[in-house]
């Protein structure tokens, strides 16, 4: 098996504010199969995406704190969001037990 390794640096404008960098090929969108919830993403998107996973895993945000992300990544209001990402810990509590 060939060993890939991810590294991220990145500055932490936590607890009030996330940014994400992406060029113009990232894309993304979402649908629901069988209530089943698909993201659709190229690789490029894929890696905005984890990054910004990343951002919000390590960052201090505090529960409820939410980002709308668009087709493009773009910040675009006028579009329509295909994805909200929200930092809900209560998740990890119902898992758990």
């Amino acid at each position: 098996m060939k060993q890939k390794t991810f590294t991220y640096q990145f500055g932490d404008e936590s607890p009030k504010a996330v940014s994400y960098e992406c060029g113009e090929s990232e894309r993304l969108r979402t649908s629901v199969h069988d209530g089943v919830p698909f993201v659709y993403a190229n690789r490029a998107g894929m890696l905005a995406l984890a990054k910004l996973l990343v951002k919000l895993s390590l960052g201090d945000y505090k529960d409820g704190f939410h980002v709308h992300l668009r087709a493009d990544f773009g910040g675009d209001a006028a579009e329509p969001d295909v994805l909200t990402l929200l930092l809900d810990e209560s998740v990890a509590e119902e898992n758990a037990g």
